[in-house]
């Protein structure tokens, strides 16, 4: 009898374990390769300044890939001048960590980005931002923030 209760409770934690695991696992859309698609420039009221959309031409859309053990990887594509290489890619590297509200991705050889999480689901991520200086000089300053969307 003590033996088929260790072994019961050996396997309701085995279970429960398993199902920990299962559920944090689901909750985590982020780990993958996402397109990036569009990026909306706002000003301080909220109001659209500019819509950017992804189309790259006859080149692939630029991707961000998050690996699970905390790594990432971008890439950014150029329309080239040479014939034989259309479409160039700039490749980057760097670490993100994720919080239930915020992504912060910090690269290799590029200024760190924090990000405030608006939207993650398993086929659209929307990210917003304090918009980079060069983003609001661009609008004379009048920029504020911009959002990022990404889907798979």
């Amino acid at each position: 009898m003590k033996n088929a209760l260790k072994l019961l409770t050996a396997i309701s934690l085995l279970a429960l374990v398993g199902c920990e695991e299962k559920s944090h696992e689901e909750q985590n859309f982020l780990v993958g390769k996402w397109n990036f698609t569009e990026r909306i420039v706002n000003d301080k009221d909220g109001n659209e300044l500019a819509v950017y959309k992804e189309d790259n031409y006859y080149c692939p859309l630029d991707y961000y890939f998050f690996k699970s053990n905390g790594k990432f990887e971008t890439v950014d594509y150029k329309i080239g001048l040479d014939f034989d290489q259309l479409c160039a890619g700039l490749t980057y590297f760097g670490t993100w960590t994720q919080t239930e509200t915020t992504l912060k991705i910090e690269f290799e050889k590029l200024p760190l980005q924090n990000y405030t999480i608006k939207k993650i689901s398993n086929n659209e991520i929307q990210l917003e931002q304090k918009a980079p200086k060069d983003v609001s000089d661009l609008f004379e300053g009048k920029a504020e923030t911009q959002k990022i969307i990404f889907k798979k």
